[in-house]
């Protein structure tokens, strides 16, 4: 599928646009990766940061799999309560990444 960014405007739009996966836990960055902490970084400084491109990378790569219905928002999300205590511990060490950058 073919993806063009500018149809979502600028990278501020963009990443308004995916602001709600992060927040409701449906996007995960594994504190055990190189990367994490430099993406983590990066969001919170966003647009604001001395660089912004990881930002616009991964905000393209989410609005790409919203189109192709690979990712689902949380009310499309299972019910079942192991699936919760997943995306809820996600979520945790998510933000307790992002407070320790």
């Amino acid at each position: 599928v073919p993806f063009n960014p500018q149809e979502w405007g600028d990278k501020v739009m963009r990443a308004n646009a995916v602001t709600p996966y992060f927040r409701n836990g449906r996007i995960w960055v594994p504190e055990s990766q190189d990367f994490s902490s430099m993406l983590i970084k990066d969001c919170l400084e966003f647009p604001f940061g001395s660089s912004d491109d990881i930002v616009d990378t991964t905000t393209q790569a989410i609005i790409h799999l919203r189109q192709t219905m690979t990712l689902s928002t949380q009310e499309h999300m299972s019910e079942d309560p192991e699936d919760m205590d997943m995306i809820h511990q996600r979520r945790k060490t998510y933000w307790s990444a992002a407070s320790r950058s």
